[in-house]
């Protein structure tokens, strides 16, 4: 069985720049957690933040009120008053988009003038971004402490990208005093919104017993719920749990399952070697079973737990 399988990289520090001087290891935790909203992740979905977050909820809900107020369940007072409440909200996700499409785009001075007075509104999810902004020194100069007032409030918000922010900071001294404690605390409130990158962070704390007691068990559930949504970390995190837990089949299904769906190198590699490692013990039948499952397999998608020889309802479960 093989080592410990170290943490996936995901660090808010510079610790590499490219041409672009964009962090490597923070871009591609962005980048995979917007993949993971736009797939079904509910990113600062506290009751009631992200139905007013949705764009389409947000027209049904002004209609409902048209019709309230025409009706006269409501008074116009009312209807005006949370029209505008409306109209600036519309504002700000506008603004963000805007600095969201900045910073993919490199331009990062830009993506700060875009969200900068709607974070000093109070905004959390341009407080998020400039908070990493400030965190990475892009587009800004690095302040520390800067980012970790702007992630505090969006995380007491309820956004989810923000309370593993605040987390990692936590765990790694990057502001604060190191507390993993504290780190807990976050990723466990992004986990019980379902999002994916708060079940990866809460996981491996809940595995390596780091700052909470060690819950393996747990930590499994909830990296199976996080690998099913698509985000490759956790894919490969349940892989190397499986395999620990001598269960080949499903941890070599998990693995090629990761390699497929991830840019990254780095964890790239990590899943390929799993897969190397597990290969010896497979028959054929097995093999060309494990590659056709895991090829066909998509986000959101139960997964399979049929064996070649037959059914077996727990072949894939954790």
């Amino acid at each position: 069985m093989a080592a410990d399988v170290p943490r996936a990289r995901i660090s808010l520090r510079r610790v590499r720049r490219g041409s672009t001087g964009r962090t490597a290891e923070g871009s591609r935790f962005r980048t995979e957690h917007r993949v993971m909203s736009r797939r079904g992740g509910r990113v600062g979905s506290e009751p009631g933040f992200s139905s007013f977050l949705n764009p389409n909820r947000l027209w049904l809900f002004l209609r409902q009120l048209i019709d309230q107020a025409t009706l006269g369940i409501i008074s116009m007072r009312a209807f005006l008053a949370v029209l505008l409440l409306f109209v600036l909200h519309h504002q700000a996700l506008a603004d963000f988009e805007a600095a969201e499409a900045a910073q993919r785009r490199g331009e990062y001075s830009e993506a700060y003038e875009a969200c900068k007075i709607e974070a000093d509104a109070g905004d959390p999810q341009c407080q998020n971004l400039v908070g990493y902004l400030f965190q990475e020194g892009l587009g800004v100069p690095a302040n520390a402490t800067e980012a970790i007032r702007l992630f505090q409030l969006a995380a007491k918000r309820g956004l989810a990208m923000a309370q593993c922010y605040l987390g990692l900071a936590y765990e790694r001294g990057l502001g604060v005093s190191p507390d993993e404690v504290q780190a807990v605390r976050w990723y466990q409130l992004a986990a019980a919104q379902g999002d994916p990158v708060g079940e990866y962070f809460f996981a491996m704390s809940l595995a390596a017993g780091r700052g909470i007691a060690q819950d393996r068990a747990r930590a499994v559930e909830l990296l199976r719920h996080a690998a099913d949504r698509g985000f490759a970390a956790a894919q490969v995190a349940l892989g190397f749990e499986l395999e620990r837990a001598r269960r080949p089949l499903p941890a070599y299904m998990w693995y090629r399952i990761a390699a497929r769906m991830t840019n990254n190198k780095k964890l790239q590699d990590r899943a390929i070697q799993g897969q190397n490692r597990l290969l010896i013990e497979f028959s054929s039948q097995q093999i060309i079973f494990a590659r056709s499952t895991a090829d066909n397999w998509s986000p959101n998608r139960p997964s399979p737990g049929v064996r070649p020889t037959g059914s077996a309802p727990g072949a894939f479960a954790c």
